[in-house]
């Protein structure tokens, strides 16, 4: 209410904590049905979206703020399995050359700059899709490694950086 009363009355908007999120309904996670996660995702995710966009424009028109979003462990769901031997982990990569990613690569060679791609990481290199630990995770090797957030981006999660990422020229 704070955010829609100052986007209206023109005050300022110093921070936003989009926390809410809801667990879903009690249905065993293996017999919920995609309407039961449609509404999860719109709760837990399109409202967070929606809470960034709106005092994000505001905080960015008035040069500060402070935009915060809260998570749980609980969002990987591994609880599901429990006593299962079914693990659920989630690997968050870094730049690595994939479908969703090969313009960059694929621009990058082009300009004749590939080997400056990954030179915001510590690295100093890009990911390989084999480094993503996503083999490491499917095999006996990670048997105890479950319910876990998995930072595989070549240190740039440790060095907190900003913004969208560019190329240099």
């Amino acid at each position: 209410m704070k955010d829609r009363l100052c986007l209206v009355t023109g005050a300022s908007v110093e921070e936003n904590v989009a926390n809410i999120g809801v667990t879903g309904t009690n249905t065993p996670f293996l017999e919920q049905t995609a309407e039961e996660w449609a509404e999860v995702y719109r709760i837990n995710v399109i409202s967070c979206f929606l809470a960034i966009k709106y005092a994000g424009r505001h905080m960015t028109a008035q040069g500060y703020g402070s935009i915060i979003l809260t998570s749980s462990a609980a969002s990987l769901r591994a609880n599901a399995f429990s006593e299962t031997d079914v693990r659920v982990n989630a690997v968050l990569p870094g730049l690595v050359e994939t479908q969703l990613t090969r313009s960059v690569f694929e621009d990058a060679r082009a300009r004749g700059v590939a080997h400056k791609l990954g030179h915001v990481t510590p690295m100093k290199r890009p990911g390989r899709a084999e480094e993503t630990a996503a083999a490491f995770l499917a095999s006996d090797d990670s048997s105890y490694v479950d319910g876990q957030l998995l930072s595989v981006d070549g240190g740039v999660s440790s060095t907190h950086p900003y913004g969208r990422i560019a190329l240099p020229k």
